[in-house]
């Protein structure tokens, strides 16, 4: 070969091998740029798969509620209580099974202040000798009357209201009628001149010292008058439930009455007769009561005597043979007046025997309703004056 065809050989060659080379640079870069799934994830891991969704099916929603309102309550009235007293109407815990006690209590001017006589339930008042009244006070809570008194003799009327209760009489002695009606009739109660209720009682020796008459001093409360009645065996508990006929509401004021802001009323006529007067208080809802010319005080508390109801009760009254004592007609009936929130009305009365209560209805026929709370009742004779205003 020529020196020509050599040379031309080399180019060739030459030539051949920058294109291979090239050739193998572009090679080596590609697989430099290329990246592999063990490159990118950790060997250990398993690759994460989307949930697969139909492409045709749009995702579904979950569905919105509407915000939920409370339903209304339509505003209701308290309910009514279960148990109330059967002689105020007083909302109770439990039914009333502790027995009544009843107590004869003294009501001469020259015997006041008088003491627990506010947390009678039922508070009487009559004639019990010439011009003098004595009152008798009902209480469904002698547990709750620290000092009770000046306590004084019964009188038969006396016993028949504690059969109308068939309660425990508490009484210092009492007419020979009442004596014997007691005995005879096996009438509970707690005598503090006689028999075995000395004991319940006790003379208060700064009523003494400050010259109160003896008659004036004896009193009484409940720890004492119950030690007495456990230790006789006397019964303290109702066998069957109270029920006085009464009703109550707590707004009682009389439809059609007549305004009652004073209500003064005498226990009989003429100059020298016992009066009462009973004064409406707008505030308290209740008459506040005075007698002897002055506010009528429970010296227990210092406060006056007050009372949602006033009944004033006309039955006949008159003069034993004795030419002393007073009788009462309490079996019957007869006519009346009731106050309640400043207004009264006449009221009709009836009982039917000395074990029934006393049933009140309005002159129509209607049963009465009380206001809730304590009563006052005024046995007036049949004569007796009566104002309002």
């Amino acid at each position: 070969m020529s020196t020509k065809g050599k040379r031309i050989l080399l180019i060739v060659l030459a030539v051949l091998l920058a294109a291979a080379l090239i050739a193998l640079g572009v090679l080596v870069l590609r697989n430099r740029n290329a990246k592999t799934p063990e490159a990118t994830a950790p060997a250990t891991e398993a690759p994460t798969e989307a949930p697969t969704v139909p492409a045709t099916e749009a995702p579904t929603e979950e569905p919105t509620e509407e915000p939920t309102q409370a339903p209304t309550v339509e505003p209701t009235e308290p309910a009514a209580a279960a148990y109330a007293n059967p002689l105020t109407g007083e909302a109770m815990a439990a039914p009333l099974t502790q027995r009544i006690f009843m107590a004869s209590i003294n009501n001469h001017k020259e015997a006041m202040p008088q003491h627990g006589i506010s947390q009678a339930d039922i508070y009487y008042e009559m004639l019990v000798e010439g011009t003098v009244t004595r009152c008798l006070g009902v209480f469904t809570d002698i547990g709750s009357v620290e000092k009770l008194g000046a306590i004084r003799s019964a009188r038969i009327y006396t016993v028949s209201l504690t059969q109308c209760y068939d309660a425990i009489l508490c009484h210092a002695g009492g007419s020979a009628e009442a004596d014997t009606a007691i005995s005879k009739l096996g009438i509970a109660d707690i005598d503090g001149v006689r028999g075995s209720g000395g004991d319940a009682y006790y003379r208060d020796q700064a009523r003494r010292s400050a010259g109160y008459a003896l008659e004036h001093t004896l009193f009484t409360g409940a720890d004492l008058l119950l030690k007495n009645a456990e230790k006789r065996g006397l019964r303290l508990e109702e066998s069957k439930p109270y029920d006085f006929g009464l009703t109550f509401a707590e707004d009682a004021t009389p439809t059609g009455g007549e305004r009652a802001n004073t209500l003064t009323f005498a226990f009989g006529n003429g100059k020298y007769a016992k009066k009462t007067t009973m004064t409406y208080n707008a505030d308290t809802g209740k008459y506040e009561a005075a007698q002897f010319g002055e506010e009528w005080i429970d010296g227990n508390t210092g406060k006056v005597l007050s009372f949602e109801n006033v009944l004033v009760l006309y039955a006949n009254t008159y003069t034993q043979k004795d030419g002393v004592h007073k009788s009462i007609d309490l079996v019957g009936k007869g006519d009346g007046l009731f106050a309640c929130n400043g207004q009264i009305i006449p009221i009709k009365w009836s009982r039917s025997g000395d074990t029934s209560p006393f049933v009140y209805t309005l002159t129509d026929g209607t049963s009465l309703t009380l206001g809730i709370g304590h009563t006052y009742i005024g046995l007036v004779p049949l004569k007796a004056d009566v104002s309002y205003e």
